[in-house]
């Protein structure tokens, strides 16, 4: 189990993308994340992940949604990707088997409704970079 004062260590001068349209999620998993790391852009839908991406070169890592308008999560790992092929994808979805990420993502799921313990798991499992 991921300790929060270890994760908030590891993670303290990192920079996360944290996008999701649902404004519920969106709002508490995003005051959640500030209190964890150094600076959080949150965005409501793929066009404006992948805009926040292009427009900070800090972000650490990227949690999204995969079903969002205007652009999907995977749409959105995958422009990413192509200007950072080592960012950490962390792929948030309320149903893991109707959604097929191309082999070229290294990627994690967590399935929706996500605990605060699931996320710091989460974060203590992947080797991040600053």
């Amino acid at each position: 189990m991921g300790n929060i004062l270890e994760i908030k260590k590891k993670v303290e001068n990192l920079t996360a993308l944290f996008v999701e349209d649902e404004e519920s999620i969106r709002e508490s998993t995003g005051l959640f994340l500030k209190k964890l790391f150094k600076n959080v852009h949150i965005c409501s839908n793929g066009e404006e992940g992948l805009a926040s991406f292009k427009n900070n070169s800090d972000i650490s890592i990227v949690l999204t949604d995969i079903k969002m308008p205007k652009m999907d999560g995977v749409t959105m790992a995958q422009n990413i990707h192509q200007i950072n092929n080592n960012i950490k994808i962390v792929f948030i979805t309320a149903s893991r088997g109707e959604h097929v990420i191309p082999n070229d993502l290294e990627h994690i799921y967590l399935t929706k409704p996500i605990t605060y313990q699931t996320l710091l798991d989460c974060l203590a499992s992947i080797q991040l970079e600053n």
